[in-house]
């Protein structure tokens, strides 16, 4: 039995499945509708649509969708011509990946903030959703109880190489000391473990024993807060060595903050020092952080959107 190996899509190329849903011009053309729909403008390559439409974001969802959407409609027009004489334009397709994506979207109920860009989008889509004014939280550095000492913690990634610091701080805002170190480059979580543990490292040299850690990372402190939840299996040493630690202390706690009330930790861990460990104390601080510092102990106001 002799199959027929030619694209049904009617462009004379050796079917397969990257063919098929990335190198076709009839496809090709339908993906550039799509993406020019959704405001951009790229060629159809499955790694960028993984990177670029993850997340959870309204706008990430609808990507998500079109993107789904349209592998769905390729795969059935192409059988549609294989096991019968039917076919569609690249215009109908179209039509039938925006008609699904604006019916399933709307089914989800989602709250999308109300943008300029946001309203843009949905409006190319023909989607009335509804939108709603974002809300803005105040918050300012919690300082640590009169007994406890606070570590502001951050783990940095990119491109350029990996980061971790920390900042010890009294219960009226002043700084004790800091550190901040290099790693070789391996995941956000592990990094922010390596802060964790790095300030675990600093509280015991300065002897203290009742401490608060506070990092931005939901992750990391879910590990501190979830018995059962198990880390990567990259971090199981780092992770192991921050159990040990924590036995120093009479009291080692570990809270959640958001980002804007970390500039500190976050402004030492971009810093990039060549070292691995590199102890700091106040009068050695540039003045950039000593300005962080003075503000978080009066109190300055940070807006979480």
């Amino acid at each position: 039995m002799e199959i027929d190996i030619i694209c049904v899509l009617y462009c004379s190329n050796v079917e397969d499945d990257r063919h098929l849903f990335f190198s076709c011009p009839y496809s090709q053309s339908i993906w550039r509708g799509v993406l020019a729909i959704l405001g951009l403008s790229r060629g159809v390559q499955i790694q960028w649509c993984t990177s670029k439409f993850s997340g959870k974001s309204p706008d990430a969802i609808l990507k998500k969708l079109a993107f789904n959407s349209y592998i769905y409609h390729i795969w059935a027009e192409r059988n549609m011509r294989c096991f019968t004489e039917k076919r569609n334009s690249t215009d109908s397709v179209l039509h039938q990946i925006i008609e699904v994506v604006r019916i399933k979207f709307l089914a989800q109920n989602i709250k999308v903030p109300d943008k300029d860009r946001n309203r843009s989008l949905f409006n190319k889509w023909s989607i009335n959703v509804n939108f709603t004014l974002p809300r803005t939280i105040q918050y300012v550095w919690n300082k640590p109880l009169s007994d406890e000492f606070m570590i502001n913690t951050a783990g940095s990634l990119s491109q350029s190489g990996a980061g971790y610091s920390d900042i010890l701080r009294d219960h009226i805002g002043d700084a004790i000391a800091a550190v901040s170190g290099t790693s070789r480059p391996l995941s956000i979580t592990i990094h922010e473990l390596q802060g964790i543990e790095a300030g675990l490292l600093l509280a015991s040299e300065y002897s203290i024993s009742c401490i608060c850690i506070a990092s931005d990372s939901k992750v990391a402190v879910s590990y501190f807060s979830s018995k059962n939840k198990e880390v990567p299996w990259r971090a199981t040493r780092v992770w192991k060595r921050i159990q040990r630690l924590t036995k120093r202390f009479e009291i080692c706690n570990i809270v959640h903050i958001y980002r804007e009330t970390n500039r500190a930790a976050d402004y030492l861990a971009k810093l990039r020092h060549t070292t691995e460990f590199l102890v700091f104390t106040p009068c050695s601080f540039a003045q950039d952080l000593k300005d962080i510092v003075f503000e978080d102990k009066m109190g300055k106001l940070y807006f979480h959107f």
